[in-house]
């Protein structure tokens, strides 16, 4: 193959009119949609504990007297049975005791 002096010629001519500054990527200020994505992108298993976070949230708002207060206010735990009858676990502070089933 021969040089071809007049195609390189061409060739710097259009190089001459060609920009001289350097691409420039950096992104000067991250707003906080961008942090929150690299923080994501960094730590991915921290999403299932944000998602059940705000579900107790969601839910602790939606239904206020029926999701959360009784884990925060009751004393006991209680369970009610096919039959409507209560069988509990009492605190040591509470005075009520469960009744022995009454024999048919």
């Amino acid at each position: 193959m021969s040089d071809d002096a007049s195609g390189s010629a061409t060739a710097e001519r259009g190089l001459q009119a060609a920009p001289a500054a350097v691409a420039n990527f950096d992104e000067p200020d991250a707003g906080f949609v961008r942090r929150l994505q690299g923080f994501l992108h960094q730590f991915p298993t921290s999403i299932p504990f944000i998602v059940l976070l705000l579900g107790v949230i969601v839910f602790t708002i939606a239904a206020p007297g029926k999701f959360l207060s009784p884990l925060l206010t009751s004393g006991r735990i209680c369970t009610l049975t096919p039959g409507s009858r209560k069988i509990g676990i009492s605190s040591p502070s509470s005075s009520s005791r469960v009744r022995p089933r009454d024999s048919v």
